[in-house]
């Protein structure tokens, strides 16, 4: 039994975006608690970071989740939400009566609750039923809020590898901020979408594993709008006490809205609309000692 234990997180981002957002596209498969016994399980994670000086930073998030098990169904629902902003010094001459709290400041400001029911209809096969609503500042997402039905079958299922994959319908309705998309964008929509999703973990050997999850989700009566959401992981332990993770995020839009534009102003045509694809990579490295 070791008498001290200590963990140093040595993280390196790299972000293709323009700037740090949450994702509209989310992947409830990671939301997904481990079954085990009947019951309640649940957790709660709140951070809350700032800074004063020469560079003003707010960064708040907080994130709970609860799942309840009996017999043959499961029932979890997660919610989360993030505020971030941020001043230096150019920020204050040039603007000097705004604050962490003022709209040219933030830079990720996101709410979302989501929940799941499964229920185990065979040894292979879980009917599903799922609901969804978030707010998402930065992808001009004033409302979105969707509800579904779904299929969920086993693939594979041993000790080293476990896949499954999962279909359903669902309905998406999505409200834009009038204030930040073109006049000619609709602003209210409602889509009817196919939901599939793959997603599998393998562990090659006692010291690594894989993850990945895909979903592809193309609007029924219009196949050219669809997107797309991939998150994979890969881990090694490289050591007894040296730990190596390299996470991926994707997601796709095929038809993002184009954006209010001052007709003053000279705009490049890829930044007259939301970007198609955003992702995100990370390196974390975990030491114990």
């Amino acid at each position: 039994m070791k008498t001290r234990f200590f963990r140093i997180l040595l993280g390196m981002f790299f972000c293709c975006l323009p700037c740090s957002t949450a994702f509209s596209q989310v992947n409830t498969e990671a939301l997904r608690p481990e079954t085990g016994d009947d019951g309640m399980s649940g957790n709660v994670s709140i951070s809350i970071t700032t800074k004063t000086g020469n560079v003003d930073y707010f960064d708040a998030s907080v994130s709970a989740g609860a799942a309840y098990q009996w017999g043959h169904n499961l029932l979890f629902a997660s919610a989360s939400g993030r505020y971030a902003a941020k001043r230096t010094r150019d920020d204050r001459i040039d603007s000097p009566d705004d604050d962490l709290l003022s709209t040219d400041s933030r830079y990720s400001n996101s709410q979302l609750v989501a929940a799941r029911y499964n229920r185990l209809l065979g040894s292979l096969t879980t009917g599903e039923a799922f609901v969804q609503v978030e707010y998402n500042e930065f992808l001009m997402m004033d409302l979105r809020t969707l509800a579904g039905l779904g299929l969920r079958l086993l693939l594979v299922d041993d000790d080293k590898a476990s896949a499954y994959a999962g279909t359903g319908y669902m309905a998406e309705y999505e409200r834009l901020d009038p204030d930040e998309i073109s006049s000619f964008e609709q602003q209210v929509t409602l889509a009817h979408r196919m939901t599939n999703y793959v997603t599998f973990s393998i562990s090659p050997s006692d010291n690594s594993s894989i993850s990945s999850t895909s979903y592809f989700q193309p609007c029924i009566d219009n196949p050219v709008d669809y997107r797309i959401l991939n998150e994979s992981s890969l881990s090694l332990e490289l050591t007894e006490r040296l730990a190596w993770t390299l996470s991926f995020y994707l997601r796709y839009d095929s038809d993002p809205p184009y954006l209010y534009l001052d007709p003053e102003e000279d705009i490049p045509d890829d930044e007259r609309r939301l970007h198609s694809t955003d992702t995100e990579i990370s390196n974390v490295f975990s030491l114990e000692f």
